[in-house]
């Protein structure tokens, strides 16, 4: 492209003199090159905030959920999925509120501020700490995520203004996926080999978080960031709801979405109830925990690399979805038959691994036709009510059935209801191929991943 751009600055120029001619082509050249490695530049810097985002999360969830099984049991874990789901549905309305009248950049650096603060305070109070100490912190890491990775997103949307530029996307979201791989298995290094307590895992997330302040402020200083108020839309939340009743399709997409986070609460349950059943010690549970979270991102960063691009050239979006309730369902059943640590681990490896890879990448192409305006209403109820809703609905239902009623659900017979959900979510999946192609061919969008597939 540089050579084409020089080759037309000296035909145009060469009316005017052979050194005039190259001298414009040359600084043709330079601002090519310049413009190339800004971009390279800044998709670096995203790639590393990223990567640290999900390091410094890792870290501080494994430490909570090693801590909830220290100090409480895992019954107490759908009670906290419910609080902490309900807290954020409260949060969601008055944390938009803030962010249309504060800069990106302001945003982001006090919520670091804050978290980094907030980690070192739960630090001191770790030494004896009680349940209900333990349960807020857990929250607060659920929290810690969410906010964190949607501003993030936030900013790589205002530093990428055309179609163009969203080529990086891919390779700066694989950033999270590395920072799982070695925070998982940083965190077990830490505490196996090095002697940390786990409480001592807060630390290293806050100087994690301090690399992420530091990427943050060199973008803004080089003047890859613009500090901005960002644009949000007025007035489309509210007819969300209503978008989703009068659009099958997205009703469809909505119900298959949502499908997939009513499941895991299920897989994480039964995965946590034996894990507390088999490590007693806090450290040595913390280690095998950790170690599961760099398996799972190992297990999606292979998946995105090998399987995605082949499932989607050969089967398209329709096969990529139906990849991770299939998986799901047969690992059920696998694990009824033998309801052991092992069985659940290989379980919630898969589940997170093909919702973190394949399950995504799909997922999105389903919203390849639907126009941004009505994308953007619809999407509002999923992420921000939708998927918390069916997270208290799993989790109230996993309280229900383990000790509402008079013969309590073993972990095993939990598998049934698993196999329930999947069969739902495996029709829906059916029932929305002939309407994706509809709705794809009605859009008139030409789009090579998707066209023609399903």
């Amino acid at each position: 492209m540089v050579f084409k751009k020089t080759r037309s600055i000296l035909s145009n120029s060469s009316r005017r003199g052979p050194s005039r001619a190259i001298a414009a082509a040359m600084r043709a050249d330079r601002d090519d090159m310049k413009l190339s490695r800004k971009s390279v530049t800044k998709a670096a810097l995203l790639f590393a905030s990223f990567l640290f985002i999900i390091m410094a999360y890792y870290m501080v969830k494994t430490a909570s959920r090693s801590m909830i099984l220290e100090d409480a049991t895992s019954a107490i874990l759908p009670y906290i999925w419910i609080g902490s789901a309900l807290l954020l549905m409260i949060l969601v309305p008055f944390y938009q509120l803030v962010i249309a009248r504060v800069s990106r950049f302001k945003m982001l650096f006090g919520t670091l501020v804050i978290i980094a603060a907030a980690l070192v305070a739960f630090w001191f109070r770790f030494e004896e700490p009680t349940v209900a100490e333990v349960a807020v912190f857990y929250v607060f890491v659920d929290i810690f995520s969410v906010v964190l990775v949607e501003q993030f997103w936030s900013l790589t949307d205002s530093t990428y203004r055309s179609m163009q530029a969203k080529k990086w996307y891919g390779i700066i979201g694989s950033g999270g996926l590395v920072g799982g791989i070695i925070a998982g298995f940083t965190a077990a290094f830490l505490i196996d080999s090095i002697g940390m307590k786990t409480a001592d895992l807060l630390l290293v997330s806050t100087g994690l978080i301090g690399c992420i302040a530091a990427c943050t402020a060199y973008l803004a200083h080089t003047g890859l960031f613009a500090d901005e108020l960002p644009s949000v839309p007025e007035k489309k939340q509210a007819r969300s709801w209503e978008i989703l009743k009068e659009n099958n399709y997205l009703l469809l997409v909505a119900v298959i979405l949502l499908l997939a986070q009513l499941a895991a609460p299920f897989v994480e349950y039964q995965f946590m109830t034996l894990v507390e059943q088999n490590y007693t010690d806090q450290e040595e549970r913390t280690v095998y925990i950790s170690q599961i979270f760099g398996w799972i991102s190992s297990f999606a960063l292979l998946i995105n690399l090998l399987l995605t691009p082949l499932v989607h050239r050969v089967f398209g979006a329709i096969g990529g979805l139906m990849i991770q309730p299939t998986v799901l369902l047969f690992g059920s059943v696998m694990f009824m038959i033998y309801p052991v640590l092992n069985m659940a681990a290989l379980l919630r490896v898969t589940d997170r691994g093909l919702s973190y890879s394949v399950n995504r990448a799909s997922r999105e192409l389903l919203y390849v036709p639907i126009s941004a305006e009505t994308l953007y209403r619809a999407k509002a109820w999923i992420d921000m009510l939708g998927y918390r809703m069916f997270k208290v609905l799993g989790a109230a239902v996993i309280i229900l059935l383990t000790e509402k009623i008079g013969d309590p659900f073993s972990l095993a017979q939990l598998a049934i209801v698993i196999i329930a959900i999947c069969i739902s979510w495996a029709m829906s999946i059916a029932m929305i191929r002939g309407r994706y192609h509809e709705v794809e061919e009605a859009s008139h969008i030409h789009n090579p991943l998707s066209a023609g597939r399903g």
